[in-house]
């Protein structure tokens, strides 16, 4: 395949509080979906979000597409 060739991806950049606002520059460059998340902290594993259902729904709206 040539570099040349456009594959569609969908993106999504998800925003704590901690997270740099460089990430909304990140988000417009890139053509994705801006989420901001408010005060949830790190989005990890040790984050202590426990089954987080606002994720869950987020990463089934990109499969959408």
């Amino acid at each position: 395949m040539s570099a040349s060739v456009a594959v569609p991806l969908v993106v999504a950049v998800l925003r704590t509080r901690l997270t740099p606002k460089a990430a909304a520059g990140f988000a417009a460059r890139w053509e994705a979906r801006w989420h901001p998340a408010g005060a949830l902290g790190h989005i990890n594993s040790a984050g202590g979000l426990g089954s987080w259902e606002q994720g869950r729904a987020l990463l089934d709206s990109l499969t959408r597409h």
